[in-house]
């Protein structure tokens, strides 16, 4: 049996990894052009299904597919929880791809906030002083990224091409 530090470690383990991971992924994207946002969409809904159906197979894991199938209600979130994602990701995908990966990045870097506001608000999860430190952390980086954005040169050209306001 593990212990618990073995599963924080093993968990901040993966996290890390998946981070890690997470980051690459505009490199990924750009060696897969001209692949486009839709193309890499659909590969990822069936490699995962694929791989999804493997481990299912080895683990011999499906009697949580009856409850699924009984259950409209159900069916219907993990449906609509499924769209959702496939819309964040081809937006995520179609940004990158057309030279937005700050914006992107940006886009996702403050979503762990509003999910542990639900986590203690809604679900009544209280967080450490370390995490309370770490959830500052992020929400200044959050903000300075922002900022940055919003006052670099390149970001100011662009908003003036976009409005027709070019230095001549």
């Amino acid at each position: 049996m593990t212990s618990n530090a073995d599963e924080v470690r093993r968990g901040t383990a993966y996290g890390v990894l998946a981070y890690c991971i997470w980051g690459l992924f505009p490199l990924y994207f750009h060696a897969l052009k001209p692949a486009g946002a839709w193309e890499v969409l659909a590969h990822r809904i069936l490699w995962t299904m694929l791989l999804c159906l493997v481990v299912l197979m080895v683990r011999r894991d499906w009697a949580w597919i009856r409850d699924v199938v009984r259950r409209p209600a159900l069916a219907g979130g993990l449906t609509l929880a499924a769209l959702f994602i496939a819309v964040n990701w081809v937006i995520y995908v179609f940004a990158v791809l057309h030279g937005h990966t700050y914006e992107a990045a940006l886009g996702y870097f403050p979503q762990p906030h509003p999910h542990r506001r639900a986590g203690v608000v809604v679900l009544g999860e209280g967080l450490r002083p370390l995490q309370w430190v770490a959830v500052a952390i992020g929400a200044v980086a959050a903000g300075y990224l922002a900022v940055e954005a919003a006052t670099s040169p390149s970001w100011r050209s662009a908003s003036r091409r976009r409005s027709g306001c070019t230095p001549s």
